[in-house]
């Protein structure tokens, strides 16, 4: 799989879901997509691609709080940034937790995403 292509069209897809509602799970997906271009070459991409990936959550997380994927996805970026750079288990493991407790509550759409809850449960337990 080509992922700078699949970038752009994911990218392209959360435009035209956009155009039809603004909400916290096209963010989630822009995240991803992002992710998934700065893991092609971190050390060049990571100041574009990063900013963009956490972008993509604040915007989230100011359209919904509530959203626990939004939290889960603030955790793996943690998880998997080195210590020296500000990242690492302690730095995750708050983000895990906060997502957890929001899944207690969190009221699932229809046909909307209901994942990240088991995720979360095993980051958490590695962040231990």
């Amino acid at each position: 799989m080509d992922k700078d292509a699949n970038t752009v069209r994911v990218n392209a897809l959360c435009d035209r879901a956009e155009a039809i509602e603004n909400n916290a799970e096209i963010c989630t997906i822009r995240n991803m997509a992002a992710t998934q271009a700065m893991i092609v070459d971190p050390q060049t991409r990571w100041q574009t691609y990063g900013v963009q990936a956490s972008a993509a959550l604040e915007k989230g997380m100011q359209i919904d709080p509530a959203n626990p994927r939004l939290y889960y996805l603030q955790g793996m970026s943690l998880f998997n940034t080195p210590t020296a750079y500000g990242g690492g288990k302690d730095k995750a493991k708050p983000s895990f937790e906060k997502a957890l407790v929001l899944y207690k509550t969190f009221v699932v759409k229809p046909l909307y995403p209901n994942w990240g809850q088991k995720e979360s449960e095993a980051m958490l337990a590695r962040c231990q």
